[in-house]
C-alpha cells in the first residue's frame, strides 16, 4: 500500500470516528427534547447555538465535499430542532 493510500485510508477511519462520535453526542439531546415534551424544562438555548454552530460546519462541509461534516453536523442540526420543537408540542 502507498504512503497516499494509507493516508487516504487514516483520513476515512478518523473521519467516521469522529462522524459516529458526534452523532451520537447530539443525540444526547433526545433526553432534553423529552423533558421539553413534558414541560419538565423550556431548554432552548443550547439547541438554538447548536442549530447555528452546526449551521456554520454544514456550509463550511458542503464548500469542501465533505461528507463527514454533513452527517455529523447534519444530525446535530436535526436533533436540536427537534428538541425546540418539543417545547411546542
Amino acid at each position: 500500500m502507498t504512503h497516499a493510500a494509507k493516508q487516504i485510508r487514516t483520513e476515512k477511519i478518523i473521519g467516521m470516528t469522529g462522524t459516529v462520535l458526534t452523532t451520537l453526542m447530539f443525540s444526547s439531546m433526545i433526553e432534553v427534547a423529552w423533558n421539553n415534551y413534558m414541560d419538565l424544562t423550556k431548554i432552548w438555548i443550547q439547541p438554538s447555538l447548536t442549530i447555528i454552530s452546526n449551521s456554520i460546519w454544514l456550509s463550511y462541509g458542503l464548500l469542501r465535499k465533505d461528507i463527514f461534516l454533513l452527517i455529523a453536523n447534519g444530525a446535530g442540526i436535526v436533533f436540536a430542532v427537534i428538541t425546540i420543537a418539543a417545547i411546542f408540542v
